[in-house]
Protein backbone atom coordinates (compact mmCIF):
# COMPACT_ATOMS: atom_id res chain seq x y z
CA UNK A 1 0.00 0.00 0.00
CA UNK A 2 0.95 3.74 -0.47
CA UNK A 3 1.76 4.95 2.79
CA UNK A 4 0.41 8.40 1.77
CA UNK A 5 -3.28 7.51 0.13
CA UNK A 6 -3.55 3.63 1.20
CA UNK A 7 -4.14 2.80 -2.21
CA UNK A 8 -3.33 -0.89 -2.91
CA UNK A 9 -0.84 -2.03 -5.36
CA UNK A 10 -3.57 -3.87 -7.40
CA UNK A 11 -5.14 -0.68 -7.69
CA UNK A 12 -2.40 1.19 -9.62
CA UNK A 13 -2.77 1.70 -13.44
CA UNK A 14 -0.66 4.43 -15.72
CA UNK A 15 -3.05 6.80 -17.83
CA UNK A 16 -2.74 3.76 -20.31
CA UNK A 17 -4.35 1.62 -17.61
CA UNK A 18 -1.17 -0.57 -17.28
CA UNK A 19 -0.84 -1.44 -13.87
CA UNK A 20 2.71 -0.25 -11.93
CA UNK A 21 4.67 -0.92 -8.82
CA UNK A 22 4.74 1.12 -5.59
CA UNK A 23 8.01 3.02 -5.31
CA UNK A 24 10.50 2.95 -2.27
CA UNK A 25 11.34 6.36 -1.28
CA UNK A 26 14.29 7.37 0.80
CA UNK A 27 12.77 9.54 3.42
CA UNK A 28 15.85 11.72 3.34
CA UNK A 29 16.54 11.54 -0.21
CA UNK A 30 19.89 9.74 0.24
CA UNK A 31 19.68 6.68 -2.15
CA UNK A 32 22.45 4.83 -0.04
CA UNK A 33 20.68 5.16 3.24
CA UNK A 34 18.73 1.74 2.54
CA UNK A 35 17.61 1.60 6.74
CA UNK A 36 14.74 0.42 7.00
CA UNK A 37 13.37 3.16 8.73
CA UNK A 38 14.59 5.68 6.17
CA UNK A 39 12.49 3.77 3.15
CA UNK A 40 8.86 4.16 3.01
CA UNK A 41 6.56 2.99 0.21
CA UNK A 42 4.41 5.23 -2.22
CA UNK A 43 2.66 5.19 -5.45
CA UNK A 44 3.78 7.53 -8.43
CA UNK A 45 1.07 10.20 -7.69
CA UNK A 46 2.52 10.79 -4.10
CA UNK A 47 5.84 10.03 -4.80
CA UNK A 48 5.89 12.83 -7.17
CA UNK A 49 4.29 15.50 -4.93
CA UNK A 50 8.10 15.01 -2.65
CA UNK A 51 10.26 16.92 -5.44
CA UNK A 52 8.93 20.09 -4.01
CA UNK A 53 9.66 21.38 -0.62
CA UNK A 54 11.90 18.41 0.42
CA UNK A 55 13.04 19.38 4.28
CA UNK A 56 9.00 19.92 4.75
CA UNK A 57 8.74 16.17 3.41
CA UNK A 58 11.63 14.76 5.16
CA UNK A 59 9.66 15.97 8.81
CA UNK A 60 6.38 15.30 7.51
CA UNK A 61 7.56 11.22 6.83
CA UNK A 62 9.80 10.98 9.94
CA UNK A 63 6.64 11.62 12.12
CA UNK A 64 4.55 9.89 10.33
CA UNK A 65 6.80 6.57 10.98
CA UNK A 66 7.48 7.66 14.80
CA UNK A 67 4.03 7.87 15.07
Amino acid sequence: RCQECFRHQNELFTKKGKPYKLIIHHIDFDKKNNQENNLISLCRNCHSQTNFDRNNWINYFKQKINA
